[in-house]
Order: C-alpha cells, then sequence, then structure tokens
C-alpha cells in the first residue's frame, strides 16, 4: 500500500529530473528508511521503526513504477541504434532477471540466517538476532547502494527526446525494423 505513494508521486517527479534520477532519488529515500529503521532498533523505538519502514517503501515506490518504462526505453534504443527490436527477448529477460535476483535474494537471507545460528521457534542468541537485524536493515541497503551504483550507467534521458524524434520519422517513412 505504501509503495503506491511513491508510484503516484512518480510521473510528476520523473517528468521533472528524470527517469534515473527519479529512481536515484527513490533508492536514497529507501536507504534513509533503512537508517531509519536501524536507529529504532537501538532506541527500541517501534514509531520510528514504522516511520523507517514507511519512508522506505515510498522510495521503493518511486523506483517500482519506472522499471517497465524504463524496459521500454531500452527496446526503442535497440531499434534506434543497432536497428533490432527486441522486445520479447527484453521482457523475458527482465522477468527471468526478477524470478532469478528473487531466489538469490531468498537464499542469500537464509544464509544469513545459518551463519546466526537461527533456531526457528526458540528464543533467539545474540548471533540470531544480529542475522535477522542483518536482513531486516542491512540487507535492503546494501541493495539499495548497488541499485544506485547501477543506475549512474543509464544514460537513456539524455538522448530521449532524439532517440523518439529518429523512431518516429523512421516509421513515416516507411523503414522497416528487424525483429527479434
Amino acid at each position: 500500500m505504501l509503495l503506491l505513494v511513491g508510484i503516484a508521486l512518480m510521473p510528476m517527479l520523473s517528468r521533472r529530473i528524470g527517469k534515473r534520477n527519479t529512481a536515484l532519488f527513490g533508492m536514497a529515500v529507501g536507504a534513509i528508511g533503512q537508517i531509519i529503521a536501524y536507529g529504532a532498533a537501538v532506541m527500541s523505538s517501534i514509531p520510528v521503526l514504522i516511520g523507517g519502514v514507511i519512508i522506505g517503501n515510498v522510495g521503493i515506490g518511486f523506483t517500482a513504477g519506472l522499471l517497465f518504462a524504463m524496459l521500454a526505453d531500452t527496446v526503442d534504443y535497440g531499434e534506434w541504434k543497432p536497428g533490432v527490436r527486441a522486445q520479447g527477448l527484453l521482457t523475458a529477460s527482465s522477468s527471468f532477471g526478477v524470478k532469478f535476483g528473487m531466489g538469490i535474494g531468498g537464499a542469500l537471507a537464509a544464509w544469513v540466517l545459518a551463519i546466526g545460528h537461527y533456531v526457528p521457534n526458540q528464543e533467539q542468541a545474540a548471533s540470531s538476532l544480529a542475522a535477522i537485524q542483518f536482513n531486516f536493515v542491512w540487507m535492503p541497503f546494501i541493495c539499495f547502494i548497488i541499485c544506485a551504483v547501477l543506475l549512474l550507467f543509464y544514460k537513456m534521458d539524455h538522448v530521449e527526446q532524439q532517440m523518439i524524434g529518429e523512431l518516429e520519422a523512421k516509421r513515416q517513412g516507411g523503414e522497416t525494423t528487424i525483429q527479434a
């Protein structure tokens, strides 16, 4: 539900600062939410924890809404530069990547719990509690940072208008594009 707030605000923000910068902003907001959640653990404050989770989820909403628009830009770029419109391949690759990432994420969380000697349905040792905190606070924080670094390589905002204009002119001129 909280993601919807970020998703609702995303179009306005992305028109103003671009898709990449909106996604970077979302990652920064998400990372700030994780730091607040860590502060809540230190202070033992449930209201602060809830606030951190709310802020983090709004940040995720900024990027969640952009994923498909950025994927469509990639398809257009493939048509524009090499002349191959590979929307099926790119969509399938994106879907596979999401599923693969979910599998790795679940396994990584389980490995962290195993390293912390987590035992289900028992009072947890300090190492188990540290593993739970790492999974809840620091793993998402690390992922936000990795995503932000990867987003720095996204340069489509700078060429999007030129690309769309040239593709429209090419399509109106009757040139065909190779479909992959």
